[in-house]
């Protein structure tokens, strides 16, 4: 999980590889320094394409198809974002609620 380290950071590129954020805060910290970060639901997303696929008897081509959309999805959040001001993690939301009926999208809490 990415905490402190980012406060810390100096640099003009970092790239942040399956992690979670521990705040939704670090996620405005990012974007006002000009960090592009892709929330892990949105990257993440090929596992449960996968696993899906798996449990439903889908064919791998067909998983990786609908893999392919990841890169889309992961675009228009951006776009999102830009457009509206927000964090990409924000926009990720929006767009997932959307996608969902209006129900809201919440943090995981994870154990420990």
């Amino acid at each position: 999980m990415i905490s402190c380290l980012i406060f810390l950071a100096r640099v003009d590129f970092f790239f942040l590889s399956n992690n979670i954020l521990t705040a939704d805060a670090v996620a405005e910290v990012l974007a006002r320094r000009g960090i592009v970060y892709a929330p892990d639901f949105v990257a993440n997303a090929g596992g449960l394409i996968s696993v899906g696929a798996e449990l439903s008897g889908t064919s791998r081509e067909d998983a990786l198809e609908a893999a392919e959309g990841i890169e889309g999805a992961l675009a228009r959040v951006l776009e999102i974002a830009e457009a509206d001001g927000l964090n990409p993690l924000a926009a990720a939301r929006r767009l997932a609620e959307g996608r969902l009926g209006g129900v809201p999208v919440r943090p995981a809490r994870l154990a420990g």
